[in-house]
């Protein structure tokens, strides 16, 4: 036979061979200009027509598809679930809030800095709301600096405002809670339809004066100058720190004494005597 006779010339493998790579191999071997234009092939970069055709019609697709899925969730929202006069998720309740806004009052008369410093952000609050608002609280401003030279120091205690809630306010002293400080000023301050508004504080004799009254007027919608009440606190202790409590009263408001602003304000207030 005749391979009895064939001698074998040294070691050898065999290499397999596959089409992608002789693929590869002809595309690696290709001069720059026909990997950009290959006018025997009718390719342009490497692609085809029909390729090319293929490619840009599936990208144009799936953006299209993007496009339609962004406008359809757009104009759910905006027909559904999103409103133009109110926000998505309402709250129950409004809080208050003092301006200034601070948790802690100190008082120097000697030292006009630091209190200008309080008073710039009463101004600057004054000045957001509309116009009648500097002659309404003038009688707490007659040093200029809302009380604070004369150690009788006005905050302004501010609702907060929420929209779609309607208070149900208390109108008659029989529906009053079991709260003494509260009846007295329903008493002293006959009227309806009113957020009752109580300050206190503990231990002392701190007079507190208001306006227009301790109370947020709701016969109108609480807006601007009518969700503010001006309070001016006298007989203040020197050299002192007192701990003042605020609460609004409604029978829709609750009020929670461990969270700030709901339903409540605290804050303290220190007066040194020079």
């Amino acid at each position: 036979m005749p391979e009895d006779f064939v001698v074998p010339a040294g070691r050898y493998t065999v290499k397999k061979r596959f089409r992608h790579q002789e693929h590869k191999r002809k595309n690696k071997d290709l001069p720059w200009s026909k990997k950009i234009l290959d006018l025997d092939h009718h390719k342009l970069f490497g692609r085809t027509a029909w390729g090319w055709t293929r490619i840009v019609s599936f990208y144009l697709l799936l953006y299209f598809l993007i496009l339609l899925i962004l406008g359809l969730l757009m104009l759910l929202f905006k027909l559904v679930i999103l409103k133009d006069d109110a926000p998505r998720w309402l709250k129950e309740a409004p809080g208050i809030s003092t301006v200034p806004n601070s948790s802690y009052i100190k008082i120097h008369s000697s030292m006009p800095k630091e209190i200008y410093k309080i008073t710039d952000r009463i101004d600057k609050f004054i000045e957001k709301l509309d116009g009648s608002a500097e002659k309404k609280f003038a009688d707490y401003n007659k040093d200029q600096v809302w009380g604070y030279s004369t150690k009788t120091p006005c905050v302004f205690i501010k609702i907060n405002k929420i929209i779609g809630y309607t208070p149900v306010t208390y109108d008659s002293v029989s529906d009053l809670p079991d709260n003494n400080q509260l009846k007295n000023t329903v008493l002293n301050f006959p009227g309806a339809k009113r957020i009752w508004l109580t300050c206190d504080a503990s231990q002392t004799n701190v007079q507190f004066n208001y306006i227009p009254g301790p109370y947020f007027d709701t016969s109108t919608s609480l807006m601007g100058i009518k969700r503010v009440v001006a309070m001016q606190m006298t007989r203040v202790p020197l050299n002192k720190e007192i701990y003042i409590k605020c609460k609004i009263w409604a029978k829709n408001i609750e009020i929670d004494m461990k969270y700030n602003g709901w339903g409540n304000v605290q804050f303290s207030l220190i007066v040194y005597a020079s």
